[in-house]
């Protein structure tokens, strides 16, 4: 894989300026949750992904897929 999953979230995240915590607000999933995947490097279940995928207005595809353009 060219770019791991948290790698391209990380990327995204920043592009938008979107905090962890600001991510956790708006898909409902709890911070402590997000922060273990970040620091475990543990994917999230799917429905989690997707969540994330439409919060940040990207195709889950993308996220889980070895093209790093959206």
């Amino acid at each position: 894989m060219d770019m791991e999953y948290f790698e391209k979230l990380k990327d995204e995240m920043s592009y938008q300026d979107i905090t962890q915590k600001e991510l956790s607000e708006k898909t409902g999933i709890s911070i402590n949750t997000i922060r273990g995947w970040f620091s475990k490097k543990v994917h999230p279940d799917l429905d989690s992904a997707y969540k994330i995928a439409q919060t940040l207005k990207q195709p889950l595809e993308y996220f889980l897929s070895d093209n790093p353009f959206p």
